[in-house]
């Protein structure tokens, strides 16, 4: 391999403009367009603190999800993160539930076990 290229793209508008409306798929495709041509890529959906509906969790990861097997992003690989453990169950369970291949992780953000006790 003579090079390793990354391209990064932030996502400035989260938060409750995109988490508390039922159609979030809709923010998510703006800035994830389908169709983009790019070699390997990772995307992070970071949800961090916000608690999404399980309504919207569902639209936007079974719509991803069905994107991703489509191969409307190429060779792309799914990390979705939340801060809230019944948060990552949800989006676990919904993943699993409708086939997306996706890896799910606290945020940087969670507290640490040694902070709960």
């Amino acid at each position: 391999m003579d090079a390793i290229h990354f391209d990064v793209r932030f996502a400035t508008v989260t938060g409750s403009v995109v988490w508390d409306q039922p159609d979030a798929n809709r923010m998510i495709q703006r800035f994830m367009p389908s169709g983009r041509e790019h070699g390997p890529m990772i995307g992070i959906l970071h949800i961090g603190a916000f608690r999404p509906t399980p309504n919207v969790l569902m639209d936007a990861i079974v719509t991803f999800g069905e994107d991703l097997r489509a191969g409307r992003y190429g060779n792309f690989t799914l990390v979705v993160s939340s801060s809230d453990e019944a948060t990552r169950t949800v989006v676990s369970n919904i993943a699993s539930a409708h086939n997306v291949a996706m890896f799910v992780s606290p945020s940087p953000d969670s507290p640490s076990p040694t902070h709960l006790a």
